[in-house]
């Protein structure tokens, strides 16, 4: 077999995870306390330094028996920096959580160093660079295609091959940028540099808009001052000219009329797209990150793709199969993905693949159910379709156990509405199976800007990603999910592409309405007469599920303000103002039957996050947040004056139509809780078993 060369000391994975482990420790004592420490600081820096150093400098050495000694000096450091770390936990000036992830970054590199040094010690070639390289292939598992088969055989036979092996719902993987993301991941449509520039713009002015809005709280300026927006335009304008690094992408000023010109290019073929470096296992049972480099490979498609098999109704056969015909050049890092996921406990298996058969004894055809927030699942005769699946492993946001992906049945589609992270969930989508249909809003329906959902999906791995346009469909056996336009959620006006979504299914229709609701300048899918077409041409909609939040901003706090012409800045913006008598209109004119507020809360197994406008746990904060709204419940006094019943959704809950037309609502939180889910195929999990032995 003929080996292969390194040239050069940087071409060593072993000096590039030192590098990575230098790197680290540099970030987290150049603040806090650390950073005072002066001299436990400075030593921890030179020990980690002196493991990039030996091996470089072995590695120009001409010998490989001075190699193996720098190689044995390096492994040393490792050591002295692990020992260091210890020192810096007592002291606190590292929390748990940042002390584990270093001391497995350091045991990475003492793990790739000992791997190199042992070849070193045995191998019949002079000169490093002639056998170096080829151990760096065997201690990163970049091996040859017969070293990568053994190390398979190994980990496949060590699963029963007949079991069904998936991802136990207490870990998962978070893929890690190797680069910062910027300040718009995946907006698509301008040149991330133009972003970046119009990011500036406006943080430069943030502190003197802040005075501006001051001014007005404290009364020393009117609500409504007409002079306002002209002193914020030209403010924004002496800042650009200021600085001809931002002037290279944005262009402003006063044309001779007076108005005010603003304007930055824009491109379709551009997208503020992120590459992944690597990723970190988490287990909540065990409190372990464990980081997983991809050595400057592309690996997060093959990685999500991996991820998606191991969701508990495939064999170990059949996922050692599957991996073993990916690139040859992935191979190996996958099998040492699987192998970490197999040596931390985050592997289980089973003989019976039966979740998806209880979920059916339970949900009915053409029941909807609510997973929590925005989520929901469909059942279409024997198949689900998923709508804005936000789904958390156990005990990653809360103490108790979550609804995770791996607990729910394979959907047929994936139906996303629009961008904001509660509806795009890119750890759900993650661990997913990637032969799913991807169903997202079409770049057709925007202006200028759109979400680069394409590029999202595709580093997660998915393999069929469909747009629809407003008035497309697609069809399943006896029915059809028609795209609806999406409005407003959007104070600054951007328009970019969102979808509603209408299911109709053998005479049964659903609207899924998310937190679409009019826009600034009034428009709505009443006002556009959507509704009315769809009833006309589907006919009545019994069940309407939308959001119920009331929300207004000072436009510059939205998350895309600096997107938007600064001198709105100062303005008030929707951000899903969605009234009681909008609602009541919307349900009359789709002729609805059950009305069922959502996505503006969570289930108990959600973060507390703060744009869940109505907390059961934190009901001081709600009346906080909602003091000045319209009472929610008022809208079920609407309702009922038309024949329309309310609900306030909860996780769980199962919206089902009748012989008659109408729609009943079950509970399920019982059948359908997680534990539940879990114990079908897998009985308690181990750490209740253990609790219960002591």
């Amino acid at each position: 077999m003929e080996r292969q060369r390194a040239d050069k000391f940087e071409d060593l994975i072993a000096w590039q995870k030192a590098r990575e482990l230098t790197r680290a420790i540099y970030q987290v004592t150049t603040s806090g306390p650390f950073a005072k420490d002066f001299g436990l600081r400075d030593q921890i820096r030179r020990a980690a330094v002196s493991v990039m150093s030996n091996i470089a400098e072995g590695f120009e050495r001409s010998g490989r028996s001075e190699f193996h000694q720098f190689l044995s000096i390096a492994k040393s450091s490792c050591a002295e920096f692990r020992s260091q770390l210890y020192v810096a936990l007592d002291a606190r000036h590292l929390s748990p959580s940042t002390f584990r992830q270093l001391i497995l970054q350091a045991e990475e590199v003492a793990r790739i160093i000992g791997g190199l040094r042992k070849s070193s010690s045995c191998t019949t070639n002079t000169g490093s660079r002639f056998w170096a390289r080829e151990e760096i292939r065997k201690t990163s598992v970049l091996s040859p295609q017969s070293s990568v088969l053994t190390t398979m055989s190994q980990l496949w036979t060590s699963l029963p091959k007949a079991h069904y092996v998936s991802l136990v719902p207490w870990c998962w993987a978070q893929l890690e940028s190797a680069e910062p993301p910027g300040p718009f991941p995946f907006i698509g449509g301008v040149a991330p540099e133009v972003v970046t520039s119009l990011q500036e713009a406006h943080s430069l002015l943030a502190s003197a808009i802040d005075t501006a809005i001051s001014d007005v709280f404290s009364k020393r300026a009117p609500l409504d001052e007409p002079e306002r927006r002209q002193r914020l335009e030209d403010a924004y304008a002496e800042l650009i000219n200021a600085r001809p690094y931002l002037q290279r992408h944005i262009r402003c000023g006063r044309r001779p009329d007076g108005t005010f010109h603003w304007e930055f290019p824009t491109d379709p073929t551009q997208s503020a797209t992120v590459t992944n470096g690597g990723l970190r296992i988490f287990h909540a049972i065990n409190q372990q990150a464990i980081p997983f480099g991809f050595n400057n490979r592309r690996l997060g498609p093959s990685i999500g793709k991996l991820l998606g098999l191991l969701n508990g109704t495939r064999t170990a056969d059949e996922v050692g199969t599957i991996v073993s015909s990916m690139p040859r050049d992935s191979q190996g890092l996958l099998t040492t993905f699987m192998e970490l996921l197999q040596r931390h406990e985050c592997l289980t298996s089973s003989t019976t693949a039966s979740l998806r058969h209880h979920w059916f004894e339970v949900v009915q055809d053409q029941d909807t159910v609510h997973l929590g927030h925005a989520a929901l699942l469909y059942r279409q005769c024997d198949t689900v379709l998923l709508f804005d699946p936000w789904l958390l492993p156990w005990f990653a946001e809360s103490p108790m156990p979550s609804l995770w992906g791996r607990l729910v049945p394979k959907p047929a589609a994936v139906f996303l509405t629009h961008d904001h992270d509660d509806h795009v969930d890119p750890r759900t989508l993650l661990h997913l199976p990637k032969d799913i249909p991807i169903i997202i809003p079409s770049r057709r329906n925007c202006t200028q800007l759109f979400f680069d959902y394409r590029s999202l999906l595709a580093e997660l791995g998915f393999e069929q990603v469909i747009e629809l346009a407003h008035g497309e469909s697609w069809p399943f056996e006896g029915g059809t999910v028609v795209s609806v336009p999406f409005y407003g959620e959007d104070p600054c006006d951007l328009n970019m592409p969102r979808n509603c979504y209408l299911i109709s299914d053998r005479g049964h229709n659903v609207l899924v309405h998310a937190d679409s609701g009019p826009t600034n300048d009034g428009r709505s899918a009443l006002k556009d007469s959507v509704i009315q077409r769809m009833v006309g041409k589907y006919g009545p909609i019994p069940l309407v599920l939308a959001s119920q939040q009331q929300l207004r901003e000072i436009r510059t706090h939205a998350a895309h303000a600096p997107l938007s012409h600064p001198g709105q800045w100062l303005d008030i913006g929707e951000n899903g103002y969605l009234t009681n008598a909008y609602l009541a209109e919307l349900c009359t004119t789709a002729r609805a039957q059950l009305f069922v507020s959502y996505a503006t809360g969570g289930a108990d197994w959600y973060p507390d996050h703060l744009s869940f406008m109505f907390s059961r746990r934190n009901p001081a904060r709600t009346a906080l947040l909602t003091a000045h709204w319209e009472p929610a419940e008022k809208l079920k006094d609407l309702l009922a004056s038309q024949g329309c019943r309310y609900h306030h959704a909860h996780a769980l809950d199962i919206y089902r139509p009748t012989a008659g037309g109408a729609i009943e609502v079950h509970s399920t939180r019982e059948s359908l809780a997680p534990l539940t889910l879990y114990r079908v195929d897998h009985g308690d999990p181990p750490f209740m078993k253990a609790a219960a032995r002591r």
